[in-house]
């Protein structure tokens, strides 16, 4: 009952947050306490990359730019965050860290597919894909321990198990490729954050490229992060509507007097 009574007040509660929200910047851009600098230069940078993807919109060049945002949070308080974003910070920095979960976790199912072989199955890699889960989320985990769990379920569904020279192989290879600086986990962490991208554009994702790119096991991680960030974009562009249509005019203005 109380659920049911909270999913009603939702809207109503919205409304008035977004409301309240906008009135309380509207009051600090009046005194001057805040300016537009940021989410200005934040816009337009957008603006520039999109140009070469066609994403014309201003929907396509605020998905892009809240995506690339997040792709950044690590460093948010190096970089100059929007002003229309100050207060979704925390929010910012929690969506990064999913990310870089579904990122490690794809990371590590691809390693596992190879050192299974061609016996696993779908369900080998569910089953997988939770062990790493709580193996991530233990303080006390190491590289080292990753490895010898691949090691042991791969090995008993290759039928045959690693050894010497073979494990440290694997060893090895758990921490190249969970730097950051590795190529296989560096595109991983790129298509990761189109397919977020894709889905503030579209409401959905396209199941085979999911597939293709070694998602299928984590699209329900995948789908639970972007309806969150879809929650963020949706109530943030509510808010600052009228601010990012000044914005828009602006930085079209701008683009036509340097054409």
């Amino acid at each position: 009952m109380a659920n049911h009574q909270l999913h009603r007040l939702r809207p109503y509660v919205m409304e008035h947050a977004i409301e309240y929200e906008w009135r309380w910047f509207k009051e600090q851009f009046e005194a001057k306490k805040i300016v537009l600098d940021n989410t200005i230069s934040w816009f337009q940078e957008s603006k520039d990359r999109c140009l070469s993807m066609k994403r014309n919109s201003f929907t396509e060049i605020y998905n892009d730019g809240l995506i690339h945002l997040i792709s950044q949070a690590h460093i948010l308080n190096e970089i100059a965050i929007p002003e229309t974003l100050h207060m979704d910070g925390s929010r910012l920095i929690s969506f990064y860290n999913d990310a870089q979960d579904i990122t490690i976790l794809c990371s590590l199912l691809i390693l596992f597919r190879q050192v299974a072989g061609s016996h696993h199955t779908v369900q080998d890699l569910m089953d997988m894909k939770q062990i790493l889960w709580i193996l991530l989320n233990d303080a006390e985990t190491s590289m080292s321990h990753i490895a010898i769990q691949l090691a042991t379920t791969g090995g008993k569904i290759r039928r045959k198990m690693f050894a010497g020279k073979e494990m440290e192989l694997l060893d090895g290879l758990v921490n190249r490729t969970l730097a950051s600086d590795n190529q296989l986990y560096s595109m991983i962490r790129q298509r990761i954050y189109g397919h977020l991208r894709d889905y503030l554009d579209t409401g959905e994702f396209n199941p085979t490229t999911i597939s293709k790119h070694g998602l299928s096991e984590l699209q329900e991680e995948l789908t639970n992060l972007s309806k969150r960030i879809k929650m963020l974009a949706d109530h943030n562009k509510s808010t600052y509507s009228p601010v990012y249509n000044v914005i828009m005019n602006e930085c079209n203005k701008k683009n036509k007097g340097n054409n």
